[in-house]
């Protein structure tokens, strides 16, 4: 079975393999770049140019972590769900 982790902005495990293997990663379902130097929601992600904070609530507000990834994401696969993953 592969292994899936959350993305830290949608919350969604679209993030498939090691800890390693997922680095830089791109959540398809928010865009939001797996930035693993920065933990700290507050604190300004140069991956994905704004902070974790603003990702997350951008992706409320537009289904995206921000406005010009909106065309470049998808809903998310039943796998993907939070309560097939917990």
């Amino acid at each position: 079975m592969e292994e899936r982790h959350k993305c830290k902005c949608c919350g969604y495990y679209t993030l498939v393999g090691t800890e390693e293997d997922i680095a830089w990663d791109i959540c398809p379902v928010c865009f939001w770049e797996n930035d693993v130097f920065e933990e700290n929601p507050k604190a300004y992600s140069g991956a994905n140019h704004e902070t974790l904070e603003q990702g997350r609530e951008n992706y409320r507000k537009y289904t995206a972590c921000d406005l010009r990834s909106v065309k470049s994401v998808r809903l998310p696969l039943p796998q993907e769900l939070p309560e097939n993953n917990e």
